[in-house]
Order: structure tokens, then C-alpha cells, then sequence
């Protein structure tokens, strides 16, 4: 492929600020996959604003009105002094001395604080919608990336998604109760183990700390040795009905974490209203979904849990019997073939 041209560099730029609709989106997705020109641009492209992912979000503080108010009182209080004083001495022989600076008027100092306030409201939440625009923008790449692991893993392996041996049954929630010897994400990390993804890529951006690097040598590993270290939910692989690549490309195989694992046994109200959003990118209404990386390499922005291959929920089995609030226990397994169930 040639050189990519302007139009095509304007477009990857505005693919990762998350400035794209939905059709565009779908181009430029296109166009990674079929050049590595545009992916090493992408590339540079997050180097180049890594630096200011560091920077601390900008807020405006809870007293800045009252503050500007205030000054405004006292600029108009030193100015009627100033008028007073100024009235006092009609008439009287100017004294020689240097010109005093002119103050500010009242009117002009309004203006001045109406402005900074309409810029400080403007500017914060552009900022902040920005910064979590690339943050899930980031976030979509890697699940990207981890979707071209799976697909090299089961090239490599019969056409069979991640999944280590176990018995079927067994829990694989880490509970109250004694921790399983494995967990679903064991499965994942089949992935870092064998070489096919790198282990920062399960850490999504906008959970809010950085990956780390494994302590251990892989050899001794057979999962994520801790939950902050995947922030992902895979296909739970521990059932009878496990998906591979003769599986329907829409099939979600993975997704931002699972909302349920953090409810407990007894969840609250207050917990219950956020079961259907993953809490990787925080609770602001603007901003909750999750990304949904699918058989076929695609990954999807979904603001409801009903993101599976025929609209079911991806967080709970399809045949699941509690409750719609009711918690997960760590036994549960998908329903059927077409059943995306993404565990811890």
C-alpha cells in the first residue's frame, strides 16, 4: 500500500480522539486491519499524547463563583472610595507625581468575570469528555489486540478458543468460600503465557492505575496473579458449550469487567443499579457502557448488558433462574452454543 494520504491521517488522528461517528468508525477499523502504515501511525499517535494522560483532570473548585463574586464586591467597594476621594479634591491644585494606573469599573469587571466563568464552563467538560473518549478509544485497541491473540491462538490450537483442562462444575469465582485452583481468567492468561498477547494489554485504560509487570517467570504462573491486573471479562470456558471459531462472528467473547462479581451475596439497591454497566469506565451517565470485543476482531461500544449474539444478556447464563439483582454464585456456565456468558 502507498503512503496514507492527509485525508487518511486526518482520519485515523480523529479515530482515536473518539471525534468519528459509527460509519467512519467502521472505515478506519477497515482500514487498520489491511494496513500496517495506518496501525504504526495509530501507534505514534498514542505516543505522542501518552504525556498527557498523566496530567491530572482539570476541576474547576466548588468556590469559584463565590471567589469571583467576592472580588468583583471588593473592586467595586475600592472603586467608589477612589470616586469619594476623587470628588473631595474638585477643585484643589493636582499634586505633581507619577499617573496612577486606572482601575477597573465595575461593568468592565462583570464582563471580565462572566467571561472567565463561561470559559471555565466550557473548557472543563470538553477536557473531561476528551479524556474519556481516548481513554475508551485506548481501551477498544486492546481488546482488539487480544481478539488478534485469540484468533492466533486457534489457528494454532483446532480452531479452539483460550481454555485450560478442568472438571465441569467446579467453582471458578473467587468467593467467601475456599478460591478455586482455577478461575476463568486463567483461561485468558493462556494468552500472556504462550506468547500470543502482552500482559498490559488486560488492563483497561480507564480503570485508573497501570498495568504491571508480572513478578513471576510465566513458567510458574497459570493465572493473573492478581484481580488488578485484568480488568477484562472472557467467554466462561468451564461449561459444556464453548465457543471456537466456527462460532458465529458476532459472538461476544469478551468485554469490560462483569458488574456482578462485585456484588456479593446480598447486593444493595444502591449496587443493583449499576448491574447492567461494567464499572471500568466509571459511574458518570455520560460516559457508562463497556466495550465488547466479538468473534469476528470487532469491538462494539454497548450502553446496556444486552450486547450478546441475539441480544442477551452477557453478563448473566441465558438460562439463569434467580432473579434479575440476584448475584452470581460461581458455578454458573453458558445455556447453550450461542450463549455469551462473560465471567471474572
Amino acid at each position: 500500500m502507498n503512503d496514507l494520504s492527509i485525508e487518511q491521517r486526518r482520519q485515523l488522528t480523529d479515530y482515536y480522539l473518539g471525534l468519528l461517528d459509527e460509519s467512519q468508525a467502521a472505515q478506519v477499523q477497515q482500514l487498520l486491519g489491511e494496513s500496517a502504515q495506518a496501525r504504526e501511525f495509530i501507534k505514534r499517535v498514542e505516543q505522542s499524547l501518552e504525556p498527557l494522560k498523566s496530567l491530572p483532570e482539570p476541576q474547576a473548585p466548588d468556590s469559584l463563583v463565590a471567589l469571583t463574586l467576592a472580588r468583583v464586591r471588593s473592586a467595586a467597594a475600592l472603586e467608589s472610595q477612589q470616586n469619594a476621594k476623587g470628588l473631595s479634591l474638585v477643585g484643589a491644585e493636582e499634586s505633581p507625581g507619577p499617573a496612577k494606573p486606572r482601575l477597573l469599573r465595575f461593568p468592565e469587571l462583570i464582563t471580565i468575570a462572566a467571561s472567565i466563568a463561561l470559559v471555565v464552563g466550557l473548557l472543563v467538560p470538553a477536557v473531561r469528555q476528551w479524556r474519556q473518549m481516548s481513554l475508551r478509544q485506548n481501551c477498544e485497541l486492546q481488546q482488539a489486540s487480544i481478539g488478534t491473540g485469540m484468533h492466533s491462538y486457534a489457528a494454532a490450537h483446532d480452531g479452539k478458543l483460550p481454555r485450560i483442562a478442568e472438571k465441569q462444575g467446579q467453582p471458578w469465582m473467587r468467593l467467601d468460600r475456599a478460591s478455586p485452583k482455577r478461575t476463568d481468567t486463567s483461561n485468558l492468561f493462556l494468552l500472556v503465557k504462550l506468547g500470543y498477547s502482552k500482559p498490559k494489554l488486560f488492563v483497561c485504560p480507564s480503570v485508573g492505575h497501570k498495568p504491571q509487570a508480572l513478578k513471576y517467570p510465566l513458567s510458574e504462573l497459570s493465572d493473573f496473579p492478581s484481580e488488578s491486573l485484568v480488568s477484562y471479562s472472557y467467554q466462561n470456558m468451564f461449561g459444556t458449550h464453548r465457543p471456537g471459531l466456527d462460532s458465529p462472528e458476532g459472538f461476544a467473547v469478551l468485554a469490560d469487567r462483569n458488574p456482578l462479581l462485585k456484588l456479593g451475596p446480598r447486593p444493595t439497591p444502591a449496587t443493583l443499579f449499576l448491574v447492567n454497566i461494567s464499572p471500568n469506565h466509571g459511574r458518570d451517565p455520560r460516559y457508562r457502557g463497556q466495550n465488547v470485543l466479538r468473534l469476528d476482531g470487532s469491538v462494539s461500544w454497548n450502553t446496556t448488558a444486552q450486547a450478546g449474539f441475539r441480544g442477551d444478556n452477557i453478563w448473566r447464563p441465558a438460562d439463569f433462574v434467580g432473579q434479575a439483582s440476584a448475584a452470581l454464585q460461581g458455578v454458573e456456565v453458558p445455556a447453550n452454543r450461542e450463549d455469551s456468558f462473560l465471567g471474572p
